[in-house]
C-alpha cells in the first residue's frame, strides 16, 4: 500500500480548499465561527476526496494517456481499490454529517454525495 498515493488521489489541496470554503461560507451567512467548524471541515474534505477518487476511477483510461503518473494509471492503487477508497470516503463524510450535524446538514452530505 503506498499511503502517499492514497493521499494524492483525494487532491489534497482542491479538497482543503473546498472544506475552507465551506467554513467561510457559515462564517459568512451565520456572522460567527460554528462550533462545529471541524466536523463542516471534516465532511467537506472527505465527500469531496470521495469525489475525486471516484472522477479518477472513471477516467482511468484517459488518464493512462494524459495524466499516466495518476495514483491508478501508475498503478500505484488499484482501480478495484479506488472504489473502496471511495465508499470508505463516502460513509466517513455521511457518518460524521449523520452523526454531529443538524438533519438539514446531514442532508445536504447525502444528497451531494448521491449526486457525484
Amino acid at each position: 500500500m503506498n499511503g502517499a498515493a492514497y493521499i494524492s488521489i483525494i487532491r489534497p489541496v482542491n479538497a482543503v480548499v473546498a472544506g475552507l470554503a465551506g467554513i467561510l461560507a457559515t462564517i459568512i451567512a451565520t456572522g460567527s465561527v460554528p462550533a462545529e467548524f471541524f466536523f463542516i471541515f471534516l465532511i467537506i474534505l472527505t465527500i469531496t476526496g470521495a469525489g475525486n477518487v471516484i472522477n479518477d476511477y472513471y477516467d482511468r483510461e484517459i488518464d493512462a494517456i494524459n495524466q499516466p503518473s495518476r495514483p491508478i494509471p501508475s498503478g500505484k492503487i488499484s482501480p478495484g481499490h479506488a472504489r473502496i477508497y471511495a465508499v470508505f470516503l463516502f460513509l466517513a463524510g455521511n457518518g460524521i454529517a449523520i452523526w454531529f450535524m443538524p438533519q438539514p446538514i446531514a442532508a445536504i452530505a447525502v444528497v451531494n454525495s448521491i449526486l457525484l
